[in-house]
């Protein structure tokens, strides 16, 4: 395998194993919002931001061995793609790239799908604590009796269950 190629193999190997990280911290978040767990939430929360950082750390350095190999091929202008690499790259060396890089596609959808799915779980819990809050904290309207001579009658009572006022 020519050098270059070498080298974004091994970048892209580097980031598989960063993409698989960052499943598994998506999973254990996911695992802490069922389980209403806050420092679950705030520990994988933490140690998915680092995931990301460093993606973002290994994205610049896996851009520059694309270049690198895109020039290696014959592609000289700026800009070159995984795929425009692999059309040019020789067919020993393309296999085992795009064998690669299908697995990060696929890592990628299923990192997308995770945190979609575990945003919409963070928005169901916060519709549930709001909905709680509003029938603690609203005004309620005030009970009715009756009177002797069967008027209805209501209560003072201007406030939720739960008042600051108290």
């Amino acid at each position: 395998m020519k050098p270059e190629l070498e080298k974004l193999h091994q970048r892209l190997l580097r980031e598989h194993d960063l993409r698989e990280r960052t499943l598994e911290t998506l999973l254990s978040l996911g695992e802490a919002i069922r389980g209403c767990d806050p420092a679950g939430i705030q520990g994988s929360k933490a140690r998915l931001q680092s995931r990301l950082h460093e993606l973002e750390e290994h994205r610049i350095q896996r851009d520059e061995a694309l270049a690198t190999a895109a020039r290696a091929v014959g592609i000289t202008t700026p800009g070159a793609t995984l795929s425009s690499i692999l059309e040019r790259a020789p067919e020993k060396e393309n296999e085992k790239l795009e064998t690669l890089a299908a697995s990060l596609r696929s890592l990628a959808i299923r990192t997308k799908e995770l945190n979609q799915r575990n945003l919409v779980m963070l928005r169901g819990g916060l519709d549930v604590v709001d909905g709680l809050l509003s029938a603690f904290l609203e005004p309620r309207p005030a009970p009715e009796t009756y009177g002797r001579s069967g008027e209805t009658n209501r209560l003072p009572r201007d406030r939720g269950f739960l008042d600051a006022r108290a």
